[in-house]
């Protein structure tokens, strides 16, 4: 009897495990990049990021939690495809971005980061609206191409980028403009 409860309680497990992987996306780079390139024609892809909450706002004036982004370039752009973390919603390409170039950004940023490998890929890399408020209080009279920031990290610091009509600027972690 005991045995049977054992297998009911297992076979209960695996169903659920099975039945969740089917309900959201599992993100695999491999995969994403097969999505952004053959069925959004990118020309490449570049990289994925989990996004926060009010972010995911911000982009699709929906509550996602857990969904991210592709990003790639299309037609000599960089560009972003919303990535909901559920299989039943469509991934589909963000309009609400506005201009960005992580090359151009990490080029920049080669003067202010010692060491390279933090910009030997784009792991230290983060998208969020968040320091969108702050920077705004402090340089009110900076009017961005998008409330969205490209947030890069290393062990000792953190910058900030956007653009203003197409132009890069990046500030430090206290909000410093440090390049325009």
């Amino acid at each position: 009897m005991k045995k049977s409860i054992i297998l009911i309680l297992i076979f209960i497990v695996l169903l659920t495990i099975s039945s969740c992987r089917s309900i959201y996306r599992d993100f695999q780079d491999d995969e994403l990049e097969v999505m952004a390139m053959s069925h959004f024609n990118f020309d490449s892809y570049e990289t994925f990021k989990i996004i926060d909450v009010d972010t995911a706002d911000y982009l699709t004036t929906k509550n996602y939690q857990n969904s991210g982004v592709v990003i790639g370039v299309k037609n000599n752009e960089y560009k972003m495809i919303f990535v909901p973390r559920k299989m039943n919603e469509n991934p589909y390409i963000l309009d609400k971005v506005g201009y960005f170039n992580l090359n151009e950004l990490y080029n920049e940023l080669s003067n202010f980061i010692e060491e390279s490998i933090f910009l030997e890929d784009y792991g230290g890399l983060s998208i969020a609206i968040y320091p969108y408020v702050a920077i705004t209080e402090k340089y009110s009279s900076l009017n961005f191409d998008s409330q969205i920031f490209y947030i890069v990290s290393t062990d000792e610091d953190i910058y900030y980028a956007n653009y203003i009509e197409e132009s890069l600027v990046i500030f430090d972690k206290d909000y410093d403009m440090v390049f325009s």
